[in-house]
């Protein structure tokens, strides 16, 4: 089923198109919880092309929705915290920080716009992507956030969060409430983070490599997401290496967390 609504961010500014779809696939593991995945796709005024062409807003997260009243705030509350994880980051570096999507796509599109005014034959496209995506959904729920900007410089700026919730309570998790043994994790993801980038024991993390420990002692990555079955360590750019290294991912088993 499909559901598209249209409406208008600001007069004259710009269109957001609102394209909800649900599927009978998109359930959870526990009873009681589904989603439907929705977009929001912005673009300036006088452009209503690829985003390739035109630059704008290109948006892609899941709406939870309960099949019972009584999992219904949980729901609400991870549909929230989903958006809140997208709209932080489309701000960009010079731009305040917006508290929902509704105002950030908004005040993308104005400074855009604004560029596009002062510089009208300037052939560079403001962008900004997010896709969000349900990688488990158990016990606990783990969303990825995937966003990449583009306002003018070298090169994009990527970033990848995990939204991660007690699908009973809706209370958020952090890494503290997945596992009481975080120094067992730690050094079960230095291993696998050596094999990985053919590091032998004891050898340096940073001497003729090109990594940026600090101290040259590992660390966890600031982002864990997990799957039904695995623990995701997600190092952004510049977290541990230089633009040119790309993100860094390293999986271990979920039985690591026990």
């Amino acid at each position: 089923m499909q559901r598209a609504v249209m409406t208008t961010v600001a007069a004259g500014l710009a269109t957001v198109l609102f394209v909800s779809s649900c599927s009978n696939d998109l359930v959870s593991d526990l009873p009681g919880f589904a989603w439907r995945d929705s977009t929001i796709t912005a673009r300036p005024s006088g452009c209503d092309g690829p985003l390739d062409r035109c630059g704008g807003v290109d948006l892609r997260f899941p709406v939870f929705s309960a099949v019972d009243a009584g999992n219904d705030s949980i729901a609400r509350l991870l549909t929230s915290r989903v958006i809140d994880a997208i709209a932080q980051e489309m701000g960009g570096p010079d731009m305040e920080r917006a508290t929902n999507l509704a105002e950030a796509t908004q005040r993308f599109i104005a400074e855009y716009e604004d560029f596009l005014s002062d510089f009208p034959e300037s052939e560079q496209r403001w962008t900004m992507q997010g896709t969000a995506t349900v990688t488990a959904m158990d016990s606990i729920a783990c969303i990825e956030v995937a966003t990449s900007s583009y306002m003018g410089g070298a090169h994009p700026l990527s970033y990848t969060t995990y939204v991660l919730a007690d699908m009973r309570t809706g209370k958020p998790l952090t890494l503290t409430d997945l596992t009481a043994d975080t120094t067992r994790l730690k050094t079960r993801a230095e291993a696998a983070f050596r094999k990985q980038a053919g590091l032998a024991p004891g050898a340096s993390l940073t001497e003729g490599t090109e990594y940026w420990f600090d101290g040259d002692a590992f660390m966890l990555p600031a982002n864990i997401g997990l799957t039904a079955d695995s623990v995701v360590l997600y190092y952004n750019p510049y977290e541990i290496g230089p633009y040119v290294l790309g993100s860094t991912v390293v999986t271990l088993p979920r039985t690591v967390l026990h």
